[in-house]
């Protein structure tokens, strides 16, 4: 991908540059005129985060010796003139391997023992113990070495207690590459998977993966086609995905098999091209996403430096495509995000815009009223100021007194939303999936894990009622003339998240059907379907929570709102008994300017806006 490394990245690179400046001037801009929010404060933070640490993930995948090493060599490695990851005969892909850069490490290959085994859960987030990972360095200007570093992937071992010693099993359950590369650096991850079928190794670390992969490439063979296994993989383990937002590509690897010098290129194009029709067909896939190249020829193409077997590999329809994949529909997902955001924060500033100008238009009215008062008498002044709000200090202090359990309120809201009780529930889930005799009881056993995930819910939808009925409650008598333009926030509705649980449960309950019961006495197969569902559920407690923060801070706001309301108020009614007659025409003087401020504070605000538009169309 060495072409979309010089043209993709560079223009992407000054998108990110470009976005993150002007967002970096407007929330300075934001700061120094009091229009920064705590809400939109955090919705920069995040866009700031995302735009530096913005990944995709990749995973190859499917039966051994279809090439999937080779396509990465070539694909990835090409400029290196040598073979990276190791392929041959001799050489097998034995534990997933993850190719990526960080930056704040040194190039290195870190391989996790088989031996003990850990909860997939942990590998992803990189946990478990850090004596059970050998790292060994690696020198990125050296193919050579890389190489050679790369060939104990296919290292195997005789475990304990094994009846012979041709009883043999991987070394290592999991590899982590890091090395900086182009594509690498601009967030990509790629996943090299073992096959599915590789003595020892079976399905289940490829399984555990897909999760974390926006895109999967299913590598097949050309020159057999789509074989009965390879339909099982993908109805089994592949399909499904699909509905979970993944990107698929189908690559027909080892084209060269079908060059036949007697026979001629158009000919032989013709059948992959009628191939890659017949592989779409059978999986239900656009035609489009299939590929057929040939990795051995396109990676030789590249270290040969001949053009014209480069094309004839197909290498470069593929990244083309994959460039497109990855990148561009991602790229242009983000930036339509970036617009909605955009547009909120714009509403944000200018709703507080707005609360100021009706702020000086009450002051206006209120100089107004002080200058026909004093026009009419004199002696109105020292007469008829009107007394303080005695009110105030009543007001603050419930105003006060509402914060303070609206803080112990979201504090056992946060409590309830942890998640470490959902261990021994998704280990309940599994034994009665391992145990259940039918359809019947595998829903109910998905109800009784519905259940008690509801059970642990209950806590936030009591407080999330607590707060509700003491907003109801107890503001009204508080706001005694209601301020313009404040309006109590919207409650957090909870049946939202359940009926995410629900299409979630369903999702798997349509999956298994009938025809997978029978597979649910298979460990591997009903851990998967558990580790799935509390990876699932955990997004979202994680998003209740976010959606909870969010709630609690939209009512605080509200509250600080109402209280610089009153405040206001209680100000105005004491400066009515101070104000002079010789003092209105300066303070009409004032609030003039202060007009000719706001004016040129919305003309500003729009500019900083048009600038973040304009940066985030420029890539």
């Amino acid at each position: 991908m060495q072409h979309i490394s010089g043209l993709y990245f560079q223009r992407r690179q000054a998108w990110r540059s470009g976005v993150a400046l002007r967002l970096r001037l407007l929330a300075q801009w934001c700061q120094s005129h009091a229009l920064l929010s705590p809400t939109n404060a955090a919705r920069m933070a995040d866009i700031q985060k995302r735009l530096v640490s913005d990944s995709v993930a990749i995973a190859f995948v499917g039966e051994m010796g279809r090439g999937k090493s080779e396509l990465i060599n070539a694909i990835f490695f090409g400029t290196y003139k040598r073979r990276v990851l190791p392929v041959g005969p001799g050489h097998v892909t034995l534990c997933p391997i993850e190719i990526s850069h960080e930056k704040n490490q040194a190039s290195c290959l870190r391989l996790l023992a088989a031996e003990p085994v850990i909860d997939p859960l942990a590998i992803r987030n990189g946990q478990g113990d850090p004596l059970a990972w050998t790292q060994l360095d690696l020198a990125p200007g050296d193919a050579d070495q890389m190489a050679q570093a790369m060939d104990c992937i296919s290292q195997r071992v005789t475990p304990s207690g094994a009846p012979s010693p041709a009883a043999q099993s991987p070394r290592w359950r999991h590899a982590v590459m890091n090395i900086p590369l182009a594509v690498l650096d601009q967030g990509l991850r790629i996943f090299d998977t073992p096959g599915v079928n590789a003595p020892g190794v079976g399905s289940q670390p490829t399984a555990d993966l897909l999760p974390l992969c926006e895109v999967i490439a299913f590598v097949l063979s050309a020159d057999t086609g789509l074989t009965a296994c390879e339909l099982a993989m993908w109805q089994n383990h592949l399909v499904h995905h699909a509905g979970a937002g993944r990107e698929f590509l189908v690559i027909l690897n080892k084209a060269d098999a079908l060059w036949d010098p007697l026979t001629e290129t158009m000919a032989v194009e013709q059948q992959l091209h009628q191939q890659r029709l017949d592989v779409a067909a059978v999986l239900g896939i656009d035609a489009e996403k299939v590929f057929t190249v040939s990795a051995q020829k396109g990676f030789a193409a590249k270290v040969s430096g001949d053009a014209a077997l480069l094309t004839r590999s197909g290498l470069p329809v593929l990244e083309e495509a994959l460039a497109t994949t990855l990148f561009f529909n991602r790229q242009s997902l983000w930036r339509r995000n970036l617009e909605n955001a955009f547009a909120c924060m714009k509403t944000d500033i200018e709703d507080l815009l707005s609360a100021r100008g009706r702020e000086i238009a009450r002051k206006r009215e209120h100089v107004m009223a002080l200058v026909q008062a004093s026009t009419e008498s004199t002696s109105y002044l020292p007469h008829a100021a009107p007394a303080p709000d005695t009110e105030w200090d009543h007001h603050h202090a419930k105003i006060k007194a509402i914060q303070s359990i609206l803080h112990k309120q979201m504090r056992k809201i946060g409590l309830a939303l942890q998640v470490p009780a959902l261990q021994g529930s998704v280990r309940q889930l599994e034994l009665a999936l391992a145990s259940s005799t039918g359809l019947g009881s595998v829903q109910k056993a998905y109800a009784d894990f519905l259940q008690d995930v509801r059970k642990q819910w209950e806590p936030v939808a009591a407080c999330a009622d607590d707060i509700d009925e003491m907003l109801a409650s107890a503001l009204p008598p508080v706001i005694a003339d209601p301020v313009d333009g404040l309006r109590t926030p919207r409650a957090v509705q909870i049946a939202l998240y359940e009926t995410q649980l629900n299409q979630a449960i369903a999702g798997h309950l349509q999956f298994l059907g009938n025809s997978q019961l029978h597979r649910l006495k298979q460990a591997d197969f009903t851990r998967h379907l558990g580790t799935e569902l509390r990876s699932r559920v955990g997004e979202i407690c994680r998003q209740m929570q976010i959606d909870c923060d969010d709630w609690y801070g939209q009512i605080d706001a509200y509250l600080r709102r109402v209280i610089d309301e009153r405040r206001s108020t209680a100000k105005r009614h004491l400066d009515l008994g101070m104000l002079a007659a010789d003092k209105t025409r300066q303070q009409q003087a004032e609030l003039h300017a202060q007009e000719a401020d706001l004016r040129h504070l919305f003309v500003v605000l729009n500019e900083h806006f048009m600038n973040l538009q304009e940066a985030n169309a420029d890539y």
